[in-house]
């Protein structure tokens, strides 16, 4: 929650939520009633926090400002020129989806049409990377690219939530689970915000998707160890 407060991004509230259902779809039954639980105790206290600060200016309400913000924008708010902004980006891009070659795609070299013109910002990728990373894929690769990716993805989280079923230790369950929540997480996370070009980020996600066959190694060795106590 203070990484939350701190970070101030409305992303990471879509991003939290999708995660939070992934993590609770694969825990088993009695372990999601705990966290069901868990949530309907965190609503309750949101409910009340949310009573206490709709109006206030303070700095303690600036989250709940971020949500208020998505709902009912003002439009002499930077938030909504930042939304805006966004929208226009993302018919930009679906304009030079059905206008170029949605087979193939432009290539990774080539700006995206600018249909909408958009402000000058100080970014001179402008108009190489948007915000809307999931639909730049689409834009840059074409519906090959676009297959190949999410087939690449969805097969690490469907090798990943397998594995879980599989594994014994809690620890190394923690760190399987971990995994596939970082993967939905920075899909989610791209599709409004310049996350698959952010280094650090992939990087990380990079890390934790090279431990996917570590797990299956450790895994079969302490299984291997334990049979063989069993044996003796």
């Amino acid at each position: 929650m203070l990484g939350f407060f701190a970070g101030q991004r409305r992303a990471a509230y879509a991003g939290l939520f999708v995660s939070l259902a992934a993590f609770a779809f694969l825990l088993q039954k009695k372990e999601r009633v705990m966290l069901i639980n868990s949530v309907m105790i965190f609503l309750l206290l949101a409910a009340i926090y949310s009573a206490a600060f709709w109006e206030s200016e303070s700095k303690l309400a600036s989250p709940l400002r971020l949500i208020k913000s998505s709902i009912n924008p003002d439009t002499e708010n930077e938030r909504y020129l930042s939304n805006l902004y966004r929208d226009f980006e993302r018919y930009n891009l679906a304009y030079t989806i059905k206008t170029t070659n949605p087979v193939i795609g432009i290539g990774f070299g080539n700006k995206y049409i600018n249909f909408i013109p958009l402000p000058n910002i100080v970014f001179p990728l402008r108009d190489y990377i948007p915000h809307n990373e999931i639909l730049w894929i689409f834009v840059k690769s074409g519906a090959v690219g676009f297959f190949i990716f999410w087939f690449f993805f969805n097969s690490l989280i469907f090798r990943c939530a397998s594995l879980y079923k599989k594994l014994n230790d809690p620890y190394l369950k923690s760190i399987c689970i971990i995994i596939v929540i970082a993967i939905i997480n920075q899909m989610v996370v791209s599709y409004f915000d310049l996350q698959l070009t952010y280094y650090r980020n992939m990087i990380v996600l990079g890390t934790l998707c090279g431990l996917i066959p570590t797990l299956t190694n450790l895994n079969e060795e302490l299984t291997g160890e334990s049979k063989e106590s069993i044996g003796e």
